[in-house]
């Protein structure tokens, strides 16, 4: 299986090859010459187009460290003088979200943390987020390779958690949270 930043390489450089070779074809079917159109497109745009493809193929190779060295996959982030107590266990998004407190009990005051990265909804393992190469996220199970496509990633989801079991605990306790 290619990696996705190996397959991002590869779509810059077919990318690279089809713009000349369709810019040949539309010049053999428009004036029966094959070479007529690329001669008409002056040097420095194909100096241009060539510098475009080498800075894509550069772009996806910096992301790629970038996002290993952040460990995009995401964390917990963890005040060493706050223990964290478990909540709920809240389905958002098609998967199993921790919902943890500071405190051990409900209270106004306490900070609520949806827990990142969220579970498998079939076998309740931590799921792994891999950037999309169109557009999104999508969250893959190791065990069982469950997989899912998500416009937003863990840590926003887990915003979102966050806010809406804040409410529903609102609705159910009857107080504000601050």
């Amino acid at each position: 299986m290619v990696k996705k930043w190996a397959r991002e390489i590869i779509i810059a450089g077919i990318i690279g090859i089809l713009t000349p070779i369709s810019t040949s074809i539309g010049s053999k079917l428009a004036t029966d010459d094959w070479l007529n159109y690329v001669e008409l497109v002056p040097d420095y745009i194909w100096i241009i187009f060539g510098i475009a493809i080498v800075a894509w193929i550069a772009y996806v190779a910096i992301k790629k460290r970038k996002n290993e060295i952040s460990g995009i996959h995401g964390i917990l982030i963890n005040d060493p003088s706050t223990m964290w107590f478990p909540w709920v266990t809240t389905l958002h998004k098609e998967v199993n979200w921790r919902v943890v407190g500071s405190t051990q009990n409900y209270n106004p005051n306490a900070i609520i943390l949806g827990q990142r990265p969220p579970h498998c909804p079939k076998c309740d393992t931590e799921l792994e987020q891999n950037r999309s190469f169109w557009r999104g996220y999508i969250w893959t199970c190791a065990k069982c390779n469950w997989k899912k496509r998500n416009k937003d990633s863990f840590h926003t989801e887990a915003k979102r958690v966050e806010r809406i079991t804040k409410s529903e605990l609102e609705k159910r306790h009857g107080s504000s949270f601050s």
